[in-house]
């Protein structure tokens, strides 16, 4: 929550809109979906931005300031740990962890991005790789020109795509090194088809989504569309 006097700032008329001291936790809630009730409420570190299911239902959080990341146990709604918290310039925006639960990406940008906080010196993005199970960084990719946004892993876990404002980068899990770059300019969320065979991009810049074949990530085909599509939403006719 960002004072009412701060305000001005979410409109441009002020660069930075608060300190970090202004800024209130972030709250997670638990809620009964058969029930439609909230039955847990939980802080976490300020500007909380993204969560994802890991093993044994672990909860993990992405945050702006305080730590990089937060594990949280699901049953008992309780925070496990702060991972990272010496990155006091660095913010998580978004994460990603693998189908096979061993991997997470997590987009990283300066701490100031999201939460609009001065102060902070760093002002590059990465896109940090984590090892689930043993909770440390196994890799860091610098992406100092082109900031990473979002990831998304095929079904199988062999690849990950990251999105940046130019370019889709495409990392093999295994290796931990970029295949290749999908020449993209602000593509949207990827999809892929159960197999893994196929990746399908949102192409904004050219109303359309394109097609690719997964391994060689060659261009199969471009599917053109009325507008500009975002996100792609996968549906299994099967169930139908």
């Amino acid at each position: 929550k960002i004072p009412d006097e701060q305000l001005l700032g979410a409109r441009g008329e002020v660069e930075n809109i608060a300190s970090s001291d202004t800024i209130s936790p972030s709250i997670i809630y638990k809620v009964d979906l058969q029930s439609g009730k909230i039955v847990g409420e939980l802080e976490v570190p300020k500007f909380c931005c993204d969560v994802a299911i890991g093993p044994d239902n672990k909860l993990w959080t992405t945050n702006q300031l305080e730590s990089l990341l937060t594990v949280i146990d699901t049953n008992s709604f309780t925070v496990e740990e702060h991972l990272a918290t010496e990155y006091t310039d660095w913010g998580g925006s978004m994460i990603t962890i693998s189908p096979n639960n061993d991997l997470a990406f997590i987009e990283v940008n300066s701490a100031g991005n999201w939460s609009n906080v001065g102060g902070f010196k760093n002002t590059e993005g990465e896109e940090m790789v984590w090892d689930i199970k043993a909770k440390e960084i196994v890799k860091r990719f610098p992406l100092a020109e082109t900031p990473p946004r979002t990831s998304e892993f095929t079904p199988d876990g062999k690849y990950v795509l990251v999105r940046t404002g130019p370019a889709s980068i495409v990392y093999d899990t295994e290796s931990l090194e970029e295949v290749t770059k999908i020449e993209i300019e602000n593509s949207g969320h990827p999809a892929f088809s159960p197999d893994s065979s196929l990746a399908f991009v949102p192409n904004g810049g050219n109303s359309s989504i394109d097609v690719f074949e997964v391994g060689s990530f060659k261009k199969l085909d471009s599917i053109a569309l009325p507008q500009s599509p975002a996100k792609i939403v996968p549906v299994d006719l099967k169930q139908f």
